[in-house]
């Protein structure tokens, strides 16, 4: 079975692209992945990435942080195999200290928090409990300024005679 990587929500976040297309290294062609929602024919084995949450933090004048927090569901029929995937993606996920985002512009998130809670059922509690939760955290500098003067004048008083 070829691999599928499907965006079922109306803006593809390069967060959630991102983290698929490493979940799919790790896991296999054989699973599917989505990211945003389910959509209504998702095939089994299958995995759901979607942004839960999301912070701003302001390092100093030319830089800040952001953060979000990633959560996945997986679904597989066979409750071994569905265990063992969320076992395997969160040691991955500890043991990744950063998953590219852009490597050819040498851009990566930079991984921490990986949790996993077995007891989510995903089947009698939709996706509202997530199985797998990361944070990805990346620094970013902001957009240059507009340059305005510091000083609006200066004087200046010679004392050589």
């Amino acid at each position: 079975m070829s691999s599928l990587i499907e965006s079922t929500q109306s803006t593809v976040d390069s967060w959630l692209t991102a983290i698929c297309a490493w979940t799919q290294d790790v896991v296999g062609s054989e699973w599917s992945l989505y990211n945003g929602v389910w959509p209504t024919s998702y095939i089994k084995p299958a995995i759901m990435w979607r942004v839960t949450g999301m912070d701003v933090r302001v390092l100093g004048l030319s830089s800040y942080e952001i953060e979000k927090r990633l959560t996945a569901t997986v679904l597989a029929d066979d409750p071994t195999d569905q265990n063992a995937v969320i076992l395997q993606l969160i040691e991955e996920l500890g043991a990744a200290v950063k998953i590219p985002l852009h490597a050819a512009e040498r851009r990566f998130l930079s991984i921490s928090e990986p949790k996993g809670n077995l007891n989510a059922n995903v089947n009698t509690t939709g996706t509202a409990e997530a199985q797998i939760t990361v944070t990805c955290t990346q620094r970013t500098g902001r957009r240059p300024v507009k340059e305005i003067s510091l000083m609006q004048s200066v004087n200046y008083k010679s004392n050589m005679r």
